[in-house]
């Protein structure tokens, strides 16, 4: 089940939650298509869906590992919902 965070420039809605961190995504985002894969501690990192590259910050080896595989296995759910989104 998605929850809904509210982020400073609106709502992020939750696409994943893993426990140990959550993939989420702005609304009206700027390009390049990407989710935003944060961990409780605060740390997080911008991650292209396409091709699964970091675009910004910096995660565990382990989180970035499976948050990176979850976005290959569902990497056409995340362009419809990025459409929808922006």
């Amino acid at each position: 089940m998605a929850h809904t965070w509210i982020a400073r420039d609106g709502p992020m809605p939750t696409l994943k939650d893993f426990g140990a961190f959550k993939i989420t995504m702005y609304f009206g985002d700027h390009p390049p298509p990407h989710v935003h894969v944060l961990t409780p501690d605060q740390r997080g990192a911008t991650v292209a869906i396409r091709g699964g590259r970091m675009l910004q910050g910096e995660l565990p080896p382990a989180v970035q590992r499976k948050a990176r595989a979850w976005i290959a296995a569902n990497r056409a759910m995340l362009l419809n919902k990025w459409n929808e989104m922006t």
